[in-house]
């Protein structure tokens, strides 16, 4: 058990970057940190990494980052809101309080996607559409946000080509039948 334990901080000792998931408690990525300021080494994080170009690509497709606004501003000066991924019953309160003046205080609109369904959210408005989705698939509905609305032009060519790569046109030959009824 030693000799494992020994060989595991030698390995640490050796390493330039430590890979992880997002599965972590609070103390593991404490510690996790401390390991950076302490040895240097750089964290990766996969899952945290394709959101983070994510933010890059919404930054520079609409101008404005997504840090730029606060709950008060959502609520008094917006008119569509999207949540992706958050279970605002639960996990937000605020936020479903800011998602909810919207559609009501504004008369606004909004896209809710998160893969748990939830009863709340529809009661907001006749604008509001739900999308409960497979779990993991909340990069597929960001794509989904960039598709919509985002400056096409400013947006790399690589995330254009991935976006057509969803796309797909086809032609159905329909045939008429001509029932008559006495």
């Amino acid at each position: 058990m030693k000799l494992a334990f020994n060989a595991a901080i030698e390995a640490f000792k050796k390493a330039e970057t430590v890979r992880f998931n997002s599965m972590i408690s609070n103390e593991e990525a404490a510690m996790l940190q401390d390991l950076k300021e302490k040895m240097g080494v750089k964290l990766y994080n996969p899952e945290v990494r394709a959101f983070q170009k994510f933010l890059n690509y919404y930054e520079a497709a609409s101008g404005n980052s997504l840090w730029s606004t606060d709950t008060d501003v959502i609520m008094k000066n917006s008119d569509f809101v999207i949540s992706i991924g958050a279970a605002l019953r639960n996990d937000s309160p605020a936020m479903k309080y800011a998602y909810n003046n919207v559609q009501k205080m504004n008369k606004g609109a909004g896209l809710y996607f998160h893969p748990v369904g939830d009863t709340l959210i529809p009661t907001f408005g006749k604008n509001v559409e739900t999308f409960n989705h497979k779990v993991g698939l909340e990069e597929a509905a960001l794509y989904l946000v960039l598709d919509l609305f985002a400056d096409k032009e400013k947006l790399s060519s690589d995330v254009k080509d991935y976006i057509e790569s969803f796309k797909k046109t086809s032609t159905k030959m329909i045939k008429e039948k001509k029932i008559i009824n006495c």
